[in-house]
């Protein structure tokens, strides 16, 4: 690992050093850009694209955005692979009087997939009016599909539970890149400054895109019934559009420098729980109790939770709690006890939850543009049985860590994952180069260490470096 630490750091350096001398002439053209963050890069265009605009931000008065981000993968455990993975994010959107529409379209090509897997998905297009009065602020109705941000934690929020995802390259792309948007209805009332009430109602059902056998991050636990002759049938699920709605809210309240947020969610969840959908009986004991498929299952959860940002000093405190009083479901260990089969054919059974983050972060930690996120999270379960597969109790940490200079035009990146319950790991170091104000480069690399039946540790095999493009416009 130090030799691969010392190798990668060396790569970055050249990197860094090569780009520098090939940007040396812009740099000589006038004043270098003042700090900014590069996440935030979608809302800035060049200059050059602002040509040929009206007054209102485009062409017919509509503002539009894109982003290009090409990665291409080397994978130097295991096979020894090569992969990609390419997105393109497009954004339009025309205001007129109080009334917005909005449309954002993703379009992916990978080969993570056991084929080459291209994806077009409409994340948000949606119609929003503003309604505005002398007793409150502001009242937004939004028809269409849209994203929903929820929780105050960096990157695990246990109470963001309502949007669907694309994890089929989920240790890659961030939380709020993963997400597609939620179609229904919904409403944001701002009553004043203290307080703000959210609501949405929908009635279409749609699953997280997730990995299955043969795919680069196929699960291991699939795999391992695969292996022992155990098939996979088709996934158990509602009809896209339910006669059993979702529907969630949150209410923020803001005081001085301290925000809380109180949530609720009832819905199907999007995420799949693989349970036992057909048995054989035991040829000597004549028993149901020899599982032959699993089939993948979408179960209605409730959940209630809550979160909280509070600023003392140069310091954020943030944390978030999540209750999941129905619908959670926890596996039974029926591999070693085939009789629990008897009384929960499913192999799994429902148990509450709880799941917590508590961080602090700071800016300019130290050194000046150091910035430093440090999480605490875990999970308890409440109706806890000495006969489930998982721990009634887990805990782990999240560190992250981004360092930028020459007026953020070079910046470094650091993550860690880890489940110090199961002891799996997750590293992710990065170099970043911000050629001009629309595009950067990348250089990086991600590990993974942990037992193979881990959330990590399955991937071991599977660490590589990469490097990104990203364009935009």
């Amino acid at each position: 690992m130090a030799k691969l630490l010392k190798s990668l750091l060396s790569l970055l350096a050249v990197a860094a050093t090569v780009l520098a001398l090939l940007a040396a002439p812009a740099w000589a053209e006038g004043e270098e850009p003042a700090d900014e963050d590069l996440s935030e890069l979608l809302n800035e265009a060049p200059d050059a694209a602002g040509l040929g605009q009206d007054e209102s931000g485009g062409p017919w008065g509509v503002r539009f955005e894109g982003e290009l981000r090409a990665n291409v993968w080397y994978q130097y455990g295991g096979e020894h692979e090569w992969k990609t993975t390419n997105r393109l994010d497009l954004l339009a959107e025309k205001q007129l009087d109080a009334l917005k529409l909005l449309g954002r379209l993703k379009l992916d090509y990978q080969n993570l997939q056991q084929e080459p897997d291209f994806r077009a998905d409409p994340r948000e297009l949606y119609g929003q009016y503003r309604l505005q009065a002398s007793w409150f602020n502001y009242l937004d109705l939004t028809a269409g599909k849209r994203i929903l941000y929820w929780g105050k934690g960096d990157e695990i929020r246990p109470v963001d539970i309502a949007n669907p995802e694309d994890m089929t390259s989920y240790l890659f792309y961030l939380k709020n890149e993963r997400k597609t948007g939620v179609l229904g209805l919904f409403a944001d009332w701002a009553i004043n400054r203290f307080v703000t009430v959210e609501a949405f109602w929908s009635p279409y059902f749609q699953k997280s895109w997730t990995p299955d056998l043969g795919d680069y991050f196929e699960p291991h636990a699939l795999r391992a019934l695969h292996d022992a002759g155990i098939g996979e049938g088709s996934a158990i699920a509602p009809d896209s559009f339910s006669d059993m709605a979702s529907a969630g809210g949150r209410l923020k309240l803001s005081v001085e420098r301290f925000d809380i947020g109180l949530y609720a969610y009832q819905g199907y969840s999007n995420m799949p729980t693989y349970e036992v959908s057909a048995l054989a009986r035991h040829p000597l004991y004549g028993l149901p109790i020899i599982p032959t498929q699993v089939s993948p299952t979408y179960y209605r959860t409730t959940m209630y939770g809550l979160d909280f940002e509070r600023a003392l000093g140069d310091f954020v405190f943030r944390g978030e709690l999540a209750w999941f009083a129905d619908g959670n479901q926890a596996n039974i260990d029926w591999a070693h006890d085939p009789t629990l089969l008897l009384k929960r054919p499913s192999g799994v059974e429902e148990a509450q939850e709880l799941q917590y983050v508590a961080g602090v972060d700071k800016n300019d930690l130290f050194i000046r543009h150091l910035y430093v996120n440090v999480q605490y999270v875990g999970q308890y379960i409440l109706d806890y049985e000495d006969y489930f597969t998982e721990d009634q109790a887990t805990h782990g940490m999240t560190l992250s860590t981004h360092y930028s200079m020459f007026d953020s035009k070079l910046k470094f990146r650091y993550w860690l994952v880890c489940d110090f319950t199961n002891h799996t790991y997750r590293n992710l170091l990065e170099g970043t180069y911000k050629i001009n104000n629309w595009s950067e480069v990348s250089l990086g690399a991600i590990f993974y260490d942990g037992d193979a039946d881990t959330l990590f540790g399955q991937y071991d095999n599977k660490d590589y470096v990469y490097t990104q493009l990203k364009l935009i416009f």
